[in-house]
């Protein structure tokens, strides 16, 4: 097993693992939340909902189940991320552990913030609110990456080309998000919703060629 100094942890240890079981079981329940966030109507007492159009209600429901998919698979693609960052460190250690609370504090959030857009997805205000949620967790991501980088957490130091490869790709997402806010205001809520959908061939166009390690 990895020797252990204080406040250190390295792969293998009893602190690594927990580090990591942590991490997953609150992003398990943060994305296990939003589904709560569909509000499906109660049918009148003792008529079993019969009669009542249940394809009419899901439609009705369309914009909760919009915020529920579309945070669903943002939460899942960090989650990726995170596996692949925590693959590539050889410790943790109290910065990263305290830093790591922030990024859960954001993620734990989103349930909330997902229920918000669900609601109020015609309002600018609450677009700003869960854009600028999606905004926090990609920045606090990517400097999640710099601390591991400064302060020798990696198993293999990356070059700077890789670290701008990295910041470039985490920082994409977050970049759309915040472009979206203004685009709320200037021209719809609507519009920045739709405008999310760039996150996702932009994410593929920042990471086709990586550099080498």
């Amino acid at each position: 097993m990895a020797a252990t100094t204080k406040w250190r942890y390295d792969r293998g240890t009893e602190e690594f693992s927990r580090f990591l079981a942590f991490t997953d079981a609150v992003i398990a329940i943060a994305m296990t939340l939003l589904v709560l966030g569909i509000d499906i109507p109660r049918p009148a007492s003792g008529s079993g909902g019969a009669g009542v159009d249940v394809w009419a209600v899901f439609g009705d429901l369309w914009p909760q189940i919009f915020a529920f998919v579309l945070s669903f698979v943002i939460i899942g693609f960090y989650w990726v991320q995170h596996h692949r960052f925590v693959s590539a460190l050889e410790a943790v250690d109290m910065v990263m552990l305290k830093w790591n609370l922030c990024f859960l504090l954001v993620i734990v959030s989103l349930p909330l913030m997902s229920e918000l857009i669900g609601y109020y997805g015609n309002n600018e205000q609450a677009v700003t609110v869960y854009a600028a949620s999606f905004v926090a967790l990609g920045v606090v991501d990517s400097i999640s990456y710099l601390i591991a980088v400064r302060r020798g957490l990696m198993i293999t130091t990356p070059s700077a080309a890789m670290v701008r490869f990295q910041m470039l790709a985490r920082l994409t997402a977050p970049f759309v998000f915040a472009i979206s806010i203004p685009i709320a205001f200037v021209w719809s809520p609507a519009a920045a919703e739709y405008s999310w959908i760039a996150i996702w061939p932009l994410s593929l166009l920042t990471t086709r060629n990586p550099p080498e390690v």
